[in-house]
């Protein structure tokens, strides 16, 4: 849900984004993936589309915030 709300407010409407997404989101959520996999113009179904590859370039954080609580107070 994090995903789609930040793609949401981006209003990214990207195939090279919204392709692999949508094979990621199909174990939990089939129908609405096989759905959205034929939108995207695909005529066989999801299950048989690649698995994406990991990149780790996207997963390094650039900034970390560090919560810190003083007296009860977050600061």
């Amino acid at each position: 849900m994090i995903c789609v709300n930040e793609l949401t407010d981006l209003k990214c409407n990207k195939r090279v984004v919204l392709e692999p997404l949508a094979v990621l989101v199909s174990p939990y959520a089939p129908h609405i993936a096989e759905e959205l996999w034929q939108l995207l113009g695909h005529d066989e179904s999801i299950t048989f589309a690649k698995w994406p590859e990991l990149r780790e370039e996207f997963l390094a954080e650039e900034s970390f915030a560090y919560p810190v609580s003083i007296n009860g107070k977050q600061k």
